[in-house]
């Protein structure tokens, strides 16, 4: 009868195994969930970083157009200064030709620097919205994970009970050389 503390050992041996593997697989699961929930919270500040800047950028756009039009102004008038000690006429086609030349330069120079700071925050926030995304999708996977680690757990248990049977049915049966055990 020593076959029947060998059998025991090796089926608390297996038991054993079989729960430990199985917290291994759990604690995997619970980690890869950890993990994309830090992923999402990071996403998440990258993307609030993003959409503040986005607002800053326009407010310089802002600055940058409102600073063209005042050196639009100082140009034209400075021009003006300029034609009046020459001694032209402030209303000669070429005096209004040229002030017109002018103020239709800076306000291009301006409106291009607000479409410029509009277009880039544009797509910091396309870009904060992606990010969101991102960090959505690693919180869903790290949740799928840990799902798919209980059913993996489940079924390192469930081999541990189908080898513990095996094992003592090794015992209790005979063998094909006819000797009961291994």
């Amino acid at each position: 009868m020593a076959a029947a503390p060998l059998m025991g050992g090796l089926m608390a041996m297996q038991a054993v195994g079989s729960v430990v593997s199985a917290r291994g697989t759990l604690a995997g699961g619970d980690y890869a969930q950890q993990a994309g929930l830090i992923q999402q919270q990071a996403a998440n500040y990258q993307a609030d970083q993003l959409d503040a800047n986005a607002s800053t950028q326009v407010g310089v756009a802002q600055q940058r157009a409102g600073m063209d039009r005042y050196q639009t102004d100082q140009l034209i008038s400075k021009g003006r200064a300029a034609i009046g000690a020459s001694g032209v006429s402030g209303n000669s086609t070429s005096a209004v030709s040229a002030i017109s030349q002018i103020k239709k330069r800076g306000e291009y120079e301006a409106l291009n620097d607000l479409w410029s700071g509009n277009n880039t925050a544009t797509g910091m926030r396309n870009q904060a919205t992606a990010d969101r995304y991102s960090g959505q999708a690693a919180a869903y996977s790290g949740q799928v994970q840990q799902s798919l680690s209980r059913t993996a757990a489940l079924g390192t248990i469930l081999g541990g009970v189908g080898s513990m049977f095996k094992t003592y049915g090794s015992f209790a049966y005979p063998n094909l050389s006819g000797r009961i055990g291994f």
